[in-house]
């Protein structure tokens, strides 16, 4: 088992509550966000020191903090411990069953919850949040690189400009729903993927088409382009 097949079950349960929810975002397994309030949620194999210390990072900048845990085939004095220590320090225990069912029940939930805090670690990870429009991302993941925002955004960028050919950054934002910032991005072209064509707009360039084909999120993104816009791949 790795932490990662506890990720969409949780991702699944937030969701259930009318959260959006956001895998591998700062840093944090999962965010799972309502209104003002963001809760940090990270998947562990088992409870040990490196999770606690986690927990009380988190508990620094979060409005609410959960862990996630595979469910035992029965409960222990571990469990019972571990329940105990979530009520004396103030985070959620949430239990994993990764079979067939796959589905989340509650070892402790924090009783109280306080209003919305404002810091700027939380504002950091709402916006990182916030900039992702499809999840791309499975919590818990090791040695695999994360879809940010900005890298979705530039992975969208590039479905739209493989639909088109040729599009300015103006038709980006009208036509497809990008923010202003997308003008900049397709200037500072980060990952060598955007081509000036005159006062045309922009084209792929030849190191894009190769990494895009090889990309499994650019599939993603550019099937959902299609759907959402109608476009046909002819």
């Amino acid at each position: 088992m790795r932490e990662s097949d506890l990720s969409q079950p949780i991702v699944n349960y937030f969701e259930a509550l009318g959260y959006i929810v956001n895998c591998e975002v700062k840093g944090i397994d999962i965010v799972a966000r309502k209104d003002e309030y963001l809760i940090a949620i990270e998947l562990k194999l088992s409870f040990n020191m490196t999770l606690l210390f986690q927990v009380m990072d988190r508990l620094k900048f979060a409005d609410e903090v959960y862990v996630a845990l595979p469910k035992p085939k029965r409960h222990s004095k571990d469990l019972t411990k571990i329940r105990q220590l979530a009520e004396i320090i103030g985070f959620g225990v949430l239990l994993v069953d990764v079979g067939i069912a796959q589905y989340v029940e509650s070892l402790y939930i924090p009783s109280q919850k306080g209003k919305p805090r404002d810091n700027k670690r939380k504002r950091i990870a709402e916006k990182e949040a916030s900039g992702r429009s499809i999840e791309l991302n499975k919590g818990g993941v090791k040695s695999i690189k994360i879809i940010t925002a900005y890298r979705e955004k530039c992975l969208a960028a590039a479905s739209v400009l493989h639909l088109k050919g040729i599009a300015t950054a103006k038709e980006l934002r009208s036509e497809f729903g990008f923010d202003k910032t997308i003008a900049e991005a397709l200037k500072r072209d980060y990952y060598n993927w955007f081509e000036k064509v005159d006062d045309k707009g922009y084209k792929l360039t030849k190191k894009a088409q190769t990494e895009i084909s090889q990309t499994p999120e650019f599939k993603r993104l550019f099937e959902a382009y299609l759907e959402k816009y109608n476009y046909n791949k002819s």
